[in-house]
């Protein structure tokens, strides 16, 4: 899904100046994973999206582009896709109310 600047972004974690960067975890077969913070813009070129991802702890300078197929099942796209739907004009209390249980306190 290409950016619409119609339609809002995911917020990006808050991460202090001086917290120092994450190493990647590394699982069993020795493949190293890094964390996304958030994807920030997307492009598509011929058939392939292509989204650029901040990863966690990491600067601006550090984006990287990552296609779409190696981004599927993450969090960090099905949030994307679901701030592209809302409206930028839309309030952030109209977006909290309609979300199921908002209503709902903790105890």
């Amino acid at each position: 899904m290409i950016y619409d600047p119609t339609y809002k972004r995911p917020p990006l974690a808050y991460c202090s100046a001086n917290i120092s960067r994450l190493p990647p975890e590394v699982d069993a077969q020795g493949d190293a994973r890094w964390y996304i913070n958030n994807i920030v813009d997307c492009i598509q070129l011929d058939d392939d999206y292509f989204y650029r991802v901040r990863w966690l702890t990491c600067s601006e300078a550090e984006d990287t582009w990552e296609k779409e197929e190696d981004l599927q099942g993450s969090a960090a796209l099905r949030k994307w896709r679901y701030y592209q739907q809302i409206p930028r004009t839309l309030p952030i209390t109209t977006i909290v109310d309609s979300r199921p249980y908002s209503n709902c306190r903790a105890f």
